[in-house]
């Protein structure tokens, strides 16, 4: 071996031996739930620790070789140990989450058999699985949130309120409506699926009457106030309206416009309109442009199924 080779595996054999004397620490993470704590063994002397919040996490060393780190608020913080010659023993990153067992007991006893599964995302909740209705999955989603103490949030930016205008009469949708469409809660991530989807078909009778016929059977037209879309009838129940008015056999004082059947999912909306579209010119700068103004009376509906023992209900809305 001449005297390039035996440089050549001198410079090898230093480098391996040095390699052999570096001790790699490798950064990790661990999770531990708010007022929880975790023990740590290192084996080797501490001489140094570190943590970067202890608002979030915090430690007592325990002997020389030992310490427990506790959550005390969500969030995260870098723990690091020394050990003797500044030698870097741990670099771990805690993440403290949410105690949700309490939770988890709560939806398996109330619950049976529901296949759900609940983790924390910082303060965000993330609720899936399988449940075998919408009344069931609803229940969840409100029982996680008062037990988090989270408030009713709207999805967007701006949660939209349909107002209806009639002669001399102005109504607004109902709270329970917007909610219905608008609504969820406070850092809950919902993720619950149906097992079954349910459809619900709807009759629906679409009639235009005169003051006429509010005389002949006796219409308290004083109560539309009283829910959107609503009025009631004297004499007989709203289902004969149309019989009544077939019978009447006058045009000049009721007559039947449509008669649909709307297939909905449930929590899902259809609409109807009875009537059509005009084309109305619009000219603007020199351009001119045609969009199309609906007329006559359109009708909105929400039907939702709370479960497959009890009847569906639907929300309306009118837009004449």
């Amino acid at each position: 071996m001449d005297y390039l080779d035996k440089g050549k595996w001198s410079f090898v054999v230093a480098v391996f031996a040095f390699l052999m004397s570096v001790q790699v620490v490798y950064a990790g993470q661990q999770y531990i739930t708010v007022n929880d704590a975790k023990h740590i063994e290192l084996g080797e002397k501490i001489t140094k620790v570190f943590i970067s919040d202890p608002d979030i996490v915090d430690y007592n060393v325990i002997n020389e070789s030992t310490i427990v780190v506790f959550a005390k608020a969500v969030g995260q913080a870098r723990l690091m140990v020394y050990g003797e010659s500044e030698k870097l023993l741990m670099s771990d990153r805690i993440i403290a989450d949410l105690d949700l067992s309490q939770i988890r007991r709560q939806i398996g006893l109330h619950f049976p058999g529901s296949d759900v599964k609940i983790e924390s995302v910082g303060n965000q909740v993330a609720v899936s699985g399988v449940v075998e209705s919408e009344q069931t999955r609803d229940d969840i989603y409100r029982m996680v949130a008062n037990l988090l103490g989270r408030d009713k949030i709207e999805k967007y930016n701006k949660a939209q309120k349909l107002k209806f205008q009639t002669s001399g009469v102005k109504l607004e949708e109902p709270e329970s409506m917007i909610f219905e469409r608008n609504m969820t809660w406070e850092g809950i991530i919902e993720r619950l699926q149906v097992a079954t989807v349910q459809q619900v078909n709807v009759k629906i009778s679409v009639a235009q009457v005169t003051e006429r016929f509010a005389e002949t059977v006796g219409v308290d037209w004083s109560s539309i106030g009283a829910n959107v879309g609503q009025f009631l009838f004297q004499q007989f129940e709203a289902a004969d309206l149309t019989t009544l008015i077939t019978a009447l056999g006058n045009e000049n004082v009721a007559q039947v416009l449509a008669e649909p059947n709307l297939t909905v999912i449930s929590g899902e909306s259809a609409s109807f309109l009875v009537g059509g579209e005009v084309p109305v010119v619009v000219s603007t700068n020199n351009n001119v442009n045609i969009t199309f103004k609906e007329f006559g009376i359109r009708l909105d509906l929400t039907a939702k199924v709370l479960n497959e023992t009890k009847n569906p209900y639907a929300t309306f809305s009118r837009s004449q």
